[in-house]
């Protein structure tokens, strides 16, 4: 079975679903925009065209940033599920989620609405809303915003359809991934059995009709491009595609390694290898919508999750630890509060955005959790209170529209502030300043420009460890590279942001995602046949 053949017969029972649905809403409405969000995973801020001839190929989303709006101040968080859990939940990281080193397999029987991975099961989500206003709302993807429940699940969350992996990664060819939860129950899990781990694709309430050995982007760009093929187009679509590549592991088809031969650094080669893919993913989706006559009522929004990743690929390229993501000329990268880890690519295109702002760099701030609120004005639906969280004690949303300043309505962002965390290694951005308190920063450094004169050899650059325990405070409109430190000289700011944390640290939410329980590795194994899936409140 093809690839083609097998996701429009896995999309059919979704379709039917989905235009089930629509037809009891109460009719369409024209002027109500497509909004299509895909999300590139660990993108690196120098690894885009725009900013790098040498190494980087990305014409597609060059063309649509010349074209369009480049958002030179989005922000995120530094690590994957936090930054996936702000976007849907429309709530800073620190009221949802802030966690990147906890199985998927956690739960907590005695605080049941904090447990687990990703966001809180009692929170209403962004396709909730868009659902609400008459969406079909559909997913493709990385997911990793949570496993545990079915209400945890994209379905759950309200989207019609999905084709995701839960999980941070798994292989491209024979989507597998090994989670600590069999190290740490050996026999539950069956682990002698499962050495390689669970295979990690769902599709929409089960597990997926897997094809091995297909490069997993094709497998879900052919979703995508599915279900834009036989969409009503008079009926709005909200499309979440969370692009799989570039994360780790670092595989690409042949084709891709070709373009970059001249790029001897093997990691970095494959790394780069891997956003070319990616791009051309972006160019098959956009012209798709121009096909079907959509492009003209269309919102794009291209968007990083995190900083690339520049960790050093001491396990092979194969390992889930492997960078070769380049954020030159910022600092840091993926897993660092510096700008290099949460100072992303983004890009804003589609019919609906004014001439005027095409071409354009906007320099306001752009956070993810703004994102719903601004879907939410397009679709005119209300999503300012969340009554469901209410209820459980849950923080409410944070989100601002930014279609204002998108539309050039404002010149200025909604956002004065963005606290990254309060927790850990407190870092809050308030431009033109932001402040890092911690002693052990890790990837703090700076990448080499481009090969061949590069500083990161072996993909990426060590761990190191920067210490900012007295505060690490930076003019970043004047010193956007963070090279000199100015919390000595102007002390009266440091001051300041620390009491902005202390309030955001009132605030935020204390969660309780639990320890792996052996319940996962049964329903994994006895109910899935091998495949991850929700493990608790099963029918």
């Amino acid at each position: 079975m093809t690839v083609l053949l097998w996701v429009f017969s896995s999309y059919l029972a979704s379709l039917a679903v989905t235009t089930a649905a629509y037809q009891g809403d109460g009719g369409t409405d024209a002027q109500r925009p497509h909004v299509v969000f895909i999300m590139i995973d660990d993108w690196g801020y120098h690894n885009f065209g725009i900013r790098n001839q040498t190494e980087a190929k990305t014409p597609h989303m060059d063309a649509l940033v010349k074209d369009g709006l480049l958002l030179d101040q989005a922000y995120s968080y530094f690590w994957c599920t936090p930054s996936r859990s702000s976007f849907l939940s429309g709530r800073l990281p620190l009221h949802v989620f802030q966690s990147n080193r906890v199985s998927s397999a956690s739960w907590d029987f005695a605080h049941p609405d904090t447990a687990g991975i990703g966001i809180p099961r009692n929170m209403t989500t962004l396709p909730k809303y868009m659902k609400d206003a008459g969406y079909a709302a559909h997913m493709i993807g990385k997911w990793d915003a949570g496993i545990a429940t079915p209400l945890h699940s994209p379905r759950g969350r309200g989207f019609d359809s999905s084709l995701h992996y839960f999980n941070h990664d798994n292989n491209y060819y024979t989507y597998n991934y090994t989670d600590t939860v069999s190290i740490q129950h050996p026999i539950q899990c069956e682990l002698l059995k499962y050495i390689n781990g669970f295979v990690d694709l769902w599709n929409t309430s089960g597990p997926a009709s897997t094809p091995f050995g297909t490069y997993e982007e094709y497998t879900l760009r052919e979703r995508a491009l599915q279900i834009i093929k036989v969409h009503d187009p008079n009926q709005p679509l909200f499309m979440y595609y969370a692009s799989r590549t570039a994360h780790a592991p670092l595989q690409v088809p042949q084709y891709y390694l070709n373009q970059f031969r001249h790029i001897n650094d093997p990691y970095r080669r494959t790394y780069q290898a891997m956003v070319m893919a990616a791009d051309d993913v972006v160019g098959n989706i956009t012209a798709a919508l121009k096909a079907r006559n959509m492009w003209n009522n269309t919102l794009l929004v291209v968007h990083s999750d995190n900083g690339g990743a520049i960790y050093q690929c001491l396990d092979g390229p194969d390992a889930s630890l492997c960078g070769g993501a380049n954020n030159w000329p910022l600092r840091g990268g993926k897993l660092s509060p510096f700008q290099g880890g949460i100072r992303v690519n983004a890009f804003v295109n589609g019919g609906i955005l004014p001439a005027k702002r095409r071409g354009q760099v906007e320099t306001g701030l752009v956070i993810l959790a703004d994102w719903m609120a601004t879907f939410c004005e397009l679709a005119g639906v209300d999503c300012s209170h969340d009554h469901v969280a209410a209820r459980a004690n849950l923080p409410d949303f944070d989100s601002r529209s930014l279609w204002p300043l998108l539309s050039g309505a404002n010149a200025t962002s909604p956002r004065e502030e963005y606290p990254i965390t309060a927790t850990g290694s407190p870092t809050i951005v308030k431009p033109p300043w932001k402040l890092i308190i911690g002693d052990n920063i890790q990837y703090g450094e700076w990448t080499g420009p481009q090969f061949p004169n590069a500083t990161s050899p072996s993909g990426g650059v060590p761990v190191g460890a920067v210490n900012c325990t007295t505060g690490c405070l930076f003019n970043i409109a004047e010193d956007p590279y963070e090279y000199t430190n100015m919390a000595e000289k102007r002390p009266d700011i440091v001051t300041s942001l620390k009491e902005r944390l202390a309030y955001w640290k009132s605030t935020t939410l204390t969660w309780s995602p639990g320890d792996p329980v052996p319940e996962a590795c049964h329903a994994y194994i006895h109910r899935y046949d091998g495949y991850y899936g929700p493990f608790v409140d099963l029918e």
